[in-house]
Order: C-alpha cells, then sequence, then structure tokens
C-alpha cells in the first residue's frame, strides 16, 4: 500500500511538482472521497482490456500472405498472468 494525493493546479503548478490545492488523500487499495465530493481510486484491479500478442502476430502473418485468420484469437492468452493485473487509476469527479 501506499499513500496518495489528489490536487487540483492551474497555471505554473500545473506543469509539474505537486503544488495546487489538495482535493483528497488516502492510501492505495480504497475509494477514497474528498472534501469536494471528488471520489478516488488507486490499487490493483481485474484487467479491463488486454492484447494477445502472439495471436495478432499470426493473424498479421497470415493476412500478409493473403489468408484472413480470426480463428489466431481463440487460444485466449492472458499475458498478464491471473492473479497479477495492471494498476488502475480511476477519479470520480463530482456532478
Amino acid at each position: 500500500m501506499q499513500s496518495l494525493e489528489v490536487r487540483r493546479a492551474a497555471g505554473q503548478d500545473a506543469g509539474h511538482g505537486a503544488e495546487g490545492e489538495l482535493l483528497a488523500e488516502g492510501r492505495t487499495s480504497a475509494v477514497i472521497t474528498g472534501d469536494h465530493g471528488v471520489q478516488v481510486f488507486a490499487g490493483v484491479t481485474a484487467d479491463q482490456f488486454a492484447g494477445d500478442a502472439s495471436a495478432l502476430e499470426s493473424f498479421e502473418a497470415a493476412l500478409a500472405a493473403g489468408k484472413y485468420t480470426p480463428e489466431a484469437f481463440e487460444n485466449h492468452s492472458d499475458f498478464f498472468h491471473p492473479p497479477m493485473s495492471p494498476s488502475s487509476l480511476s477519479r470520480y469527479p463530482p456532478n
């Protein structure tokens, strides 16, 4: 787990650094609600999208040879190897 801060910055502050108004703070892997109604989640989540590199390579090679082989994608490989998943950062601004 790590600590995190969500800040709103404008002008020179928006380009770099950690300046700006603090909107929310907390720890990863938890939904954090800030004073202004902002909700944030940062942490490991289920994979929302994954590409199958070997299937794409096979499909493109067949296509270059004049063949259409959509079955190349039927092996359902997951290169993120569950339970490991990419990290996610989601921001839920208030209405």
